[in-house]
């Protein structure tokens, strides 16, 4: 078992402000920015708009971004959360909060996605106890990652974000049976087969999510 130092929430915030910060005060990253979202989110607006067709909105966005509507179906209503005001879209519904701690009453959204947020959290099992908890009875749970061995070399750019944790699929469906989810289904949204995530390393990726009702 690999031994993780894991970083402090405050070294973890002050790498997304600084990282955020330039991205949202330079006009050209920026729309470079939103070109490479569009490309790369593409897959995942196509998924969701099968599995959101004839659910009720708004749908809850947990660590949502700027570029959200690059993968959110047009025309379905969406709240955005973030821990901060620098990772939410510039216009629509938008929330200030934690993700392991969210400050939302129970039963409070018809659906609830979580989109590549997972590794990056200190206690990503919190994420998922708070997805549930403000999940409507009759709701749709959803969780997309990247799965694959990864983990260790996610560190591009200055800023040194690190991703904590692996996705591992089965882990965590195990942990929304326990929570209580039923129907839950793990679907492969896109994939990379030896994808250079370092120089000399080599991982096979695949865009995952997991899908699921609350009773």
């Amino acid at each position: 078992m690999i031994n993780i130092e894991l970083p402090s929430r405050i070294d973890l915030r002050t790498a997304w402000t600084i990282s955020n910060g330039l991205e949202v005060n330079n006009l050209p990253i920026l729309i470079q920015k939103a070109r490479l979202e569009k490309r790369l989110n593409k897959p995942i607006q196509r998924y969701l708009e099968t599995v959101l067709e004839g659910m009720d909105d708004p749908l809850l966005d947990i660590g949502s971004n700027p570029f959200y509507k690059t993968y959110i179906p047009d025309g379905f209503e969406t709240v955005a959360l973030d821990w901060s005001v620098k990772g939410l879209p510039f216009s629509g519904a938008r929330i200030v909060g934690d993700a392991e701690q969210l400050p939302i009453t129970d039963k409070s959204f018809p659906v609830v996605l979580s989109k590549q947020v997972y590794g990056y959290l200190l206690e990503p099992k919190r994420l998922v106890n708070e997805m549930v908890r403000v999940l409507k009875s009759g709701g749709l749970f959803l969780l997309i990652d990247m799965e694959g061995e990864i983990a260790r070399y996610d560190n591009s750019g200055s800023n040194k974000v690190p991703r904590i944790w692996d996705f591992c699929p089965s882990e965590v469906e195990t942990h929304m049976r326990d929570l209580g989810l039923v129907d839950i289904q793990v679907e492969q949204i896109k994939s990379w087969p030896d994808f250079e995530v370092a120089p000399d390393v080599r991982r096979d990726l695949a865009l995952t999510c997991l899908k699921a009702t609350k009773p």
